[in-house]
């Protein structure tokens, strides 16, 4: 057990250290080095912080619709998002080392939250 908390408290550690990077998500990478350096913590993030798209869609459809759709089709929503977000999450941690620019938009979890996660584009690799 305390392994494990261990293991948790260096990967959040390294998770909000990284935060601040991530508020210049949308600026050009310029190296190698840059690129494969965001997909790989952009794919850790993502896996880390998948399962938030559920209350994401949640609060989104209720705020859209009323409480009864939000809590139906914004949980169905969600979970198909959050499996997504996780398993490019996964991708991007297993592909990095290929520059790409991130699948899903936005980039990260807590950005937009108003916005609903799109997905695509997992093959534009940076020029």
């Amino acid at each position: 057990m305390n392994k494990q908390l261990i293991r948790n408290s260096v990967f959040a550690a390294i998770i909000l250290a990284w935060l601040p990077l991530s508020a210049n998500a949308d600026q050009q990478r310029d190296s190698y080095g840059e690129q494969i350096g965001y997909k790989a913590l952009n794919g850790l993030a993502n896996v880390a912080t998948g399962w938030i798209e559920l209350p994401k869609s949640i609060i989104n459809v209720t705020n859209e619709h009323n409480v009864a759709f939000g809590a139906s089709f914004g949980l169905l929503q969600g979970t198909m998002h959050t499996l997504s977000r996780t398993l490019s999450g996964v991708m991007d941690v297993a592909t990095f080392m290929i520059p790409s620019k991130p699948a899903v938009h936005p980039d990260f979890v807590w950005q937009d939250f108003d916005v609903n996660s799109s997905y695509g584009d997992y093959f534009d690799i940076y020029e």
